[in-house]
């Protein structure tokens, strides 16, 4: 096995972290499995210069995670309520922008991360997303 099948695996390219104090938070362990998925589509987008304009729409994120799109959008609800990600601009269908968010756990224009999600408990959500005209 050793480092020859690593090194086929990775191929050189980009990866992603999690630490494990986040992996083992209530906020994170709270989560479905849905949004732990788009939590991974989020940092796959995120290129370490990214951060906060990260755009993910509901449509590709339901067909990202496989998933229709009312369950994409109750994913993308916990990750802000959970504190994981963070709404930076809202979206304007008029102009074809969807909303843009920040990754909370990473830096953000030259300030350390906000770990939001820290201060997450079952009774008092971080922060909560709001419905949109459009949405039902």
């Amino acid at each position: 096995m050793g480092s020859k099948a690593a090194r086929a695996i990775c191929r050189g390219g980009r990866y992603i972290t999690r630490c494990h104090d986040m992996l083992k938070s209530d906020a994170y362990r709270d989560l479905s499995l849905t949004a732990r998925c788009l939590l991974e589509e989020f940092q796959i987008a995120y290129n370490g210069s990214n951060n906060g304009s990260l755009s993910i729409s509901t449509k590709n994120a339901s067909r990202l995670l496989k998933v229709s799109e009312p369950t994409a959008i109750k994913a993308f609800r916990e990750l802000v309520e959970h504190g994981f990600i963070k709404l930076t601009e809202h979206h304007y269908w008029q102009q074809q922008r969807t909303r843009e968010f920040r990754l909370t756990f990473e830096k953000h224009n030259g300030r350390e991360a906000s770990n939001e999600w820290l201060l997450w408990s079952e009774d008092c959500p971080v922060a909560e997303l709001k419905k949109c005209a459009t949405q039902k």
